[in-house]
């Protein structure tokens, strides 16, 4: 467990989960790291985005709207390993759209498998406040995703470290 400690650092964080559909929020601060020791994040952000030719920053908070809550816990640890400050996550159209009007996150993961109408109806709302946002399909799902979309980045599932942090960062 030594280098799983390392990797996450000791930060103190906040975290408030509620399932059926309610909202999950983990914020961490500042974490102290041991001296010299690089931040495992910000080395895979610099090496990706080196790789691309691009560095557009990690957003600070983002807004998870996956259906599974086993994706979402995991797809929510990667972010946070990665560098990500705030990461919240519902599977809930009502919850998604509260947490969209009043935080307005910096980008955000919307599930294609979440019931499609509800889906395109956070997509609409999110072209509209001009949040940036991907959708996250299975390789099947892709071609249900609706031409008024065209130009949306897709993110494949399962999640993985390089996905999210190439997702997060173009």
């Amino acid at each position: 467990m030594k280098g799983y400690n390392r990797l996450i650092g000791d930060a103190p964080f906040e975290c408030v989960v509620h399932g059926g559909g309610r909202l999950m929020t983990l914020s961490v601060s500042e974490a102290p790291s041991d001296e010299g020791a690089p931040n495992p994040g910000a080395l895979l952000q610099t090496s990706v985005a080196a790789e691309r030719g691009t560095a557009r920053p990690m957003p600070t908070v983002v807004l998870l709207v996956e259906e599974n809550e086993i994706f979402a816990l995991d797809a929510t640890d990667i972010m946070r390993n990665i560098g990500v400050r705030t990461v919240m996550s519902t599977s809930n159209q009502r919850k998604a759209l509260e947490v969209i009007a009043s935080v307005r996150p910096d980008l955000v993961v919307l599930s294609v498998g979440l019931l499609l109408h509800e889906c395109f109806d956070i997509a609409d709302r999110l072209l509209e406040l001009k949040i940036p946002f991907n959708f996250a399909v299975w390789y099947d799902e892709q071609g249900i995703i609706p031409a008024r979309f065209k130009g949306i980045a897709i993110l494949r599932k399962p999640y993985s470290e390089e996905t999210l942090l190439t997702a997060l960062t173009r």
